[in-house]
C-alpha cells in the first residue's frame, strides 16, 4: 500500500497550505474533512491531478453452489 501523508506549511499571515500524498480519487476530501473542519474557514480548494482519477471500486463475485439435496 501506498504511504498516505498530509503535508502542512504554516504561512507567516497565519493561512495553512495543506496537501495530501499518495492518495487518489476523491479519498483526500474524506481524510482531511475533520481538520479542516478545525482549522477555520477555507479560502481556497486546488486538486491536484490525483483527486481526478478513477477511484477504485472493489467487485465480490458470488458464486451459487448446487443443492446436493434431492
Amino acid at each position: 500500500m501506498k504511504q498516505q501523508q498530509i503535508k502542512f506549511i504554516i504561512k507567516p499571515d497565519g493561512t495553512v497550505d495543506e496537501e495530501v500524498i499518495g492518495v487518489t480519487c476523491n479519498k483526500c476530501t474524506a481524510i482531511t474533512k475533520h481538520v479542516e473542519a478545525n482549522l477555520g474557514t477555507l479560502t481556497k480548494v486546488t486538486y491536484k491531478p490525483d483527486y481526478y482519477a478513477p477511484c477504485e471500486i472493489r467487485t465480490v463475485t458470488q458464486y451459487e453452489s448446487e443443492s446436493l439435496i434431492d
